[in-house]
C-alpha cells in the first residue's frame, strides 16, 4: 500500500513539475519571439525608409538609425549594402568623399588579407551607410 501511495504521488508530482516547466517554457519562447519580432519590425522599416526615399542621405541614415538603436539594445549596429553595378562605382565612390570620407574606395581582402583597392567585376555589395552602438559620437 505504501508503495502504491508513493507511485501515485510521484506521477502526480511529475506531472505537475512537466506542467510547469512546460509553461515556463513556453512564456519564454513567447517572450524571445514577441522580441524578435519587434526587432524585425524595426529592419522592416529601415527597409521601407529606403524604399519610399528618392535618396536617403548619410545624415538621414544616421538620424534614423540614431533615434532606432536606443530603442532596441539587441541591434549593435544598422548599415546599408547596396548592390552597385561597375558602371555605378566612380558615382558611390566620389559621393562618399563628399560627404567627408576622403580615401572612400571599393576595397577587399588580398591574399595576404590586407585591403587593397577591389579588382572590377560586374556587381559590388559594399557597406555604404553604417551607424553602431560603439561609435564614439553616439548619444548613450
Amino acid at each position: 500500500m505504501s508503495f502504491a501511495i508513493f507511485w501515485r504521488v510521484q506521477s502526480w508530482e511529475q506531472r505537475n513539475q512537466r506542467t510547469e516547466f512546460e509553461s515556463w517554457a513556453k512564456a519564454h519562447a513567447d517572450a524571445v519571439e514577441n522580441t524578435l519580432n519587434q526587432y524585425i519590425g524595426a529592419l522592416l522599416f529601415l527597409g521601407d525608409f529606403f524604399d519610399n526615399s528618392l535618396l536617403v542621405t548619410r545624415q538621414e541614415f544616421n538620424n534614423f538609425a540614431k533615434s532606432v538603436l536606443p530603442r532596441y539594445p539587441g541591434i549593435q549596429a544598422l548599415e546599408w549594402l547596396p548592390i552597385v553595378r561597375d558602371n555605378e562605382r566612380d558615382i558611390y565612390e566620389s559621393k562618399a568623399r563628399k560627404d567627408g570620407y576622403d580615401d572612400f574606395e571599393f576595397t577587399e581582402r588580398s591574399e595576404t588579407n590586407t585591403l587593397v583597392r577591389a579588382a572590377h567585376r560586374d556587381n559590388y555589395v559594399i557597406v555604404y551607410y553604417l551607424v553602431s552602438i560603439r561609435e564614439p559620437n553616439y548619444p548613450v
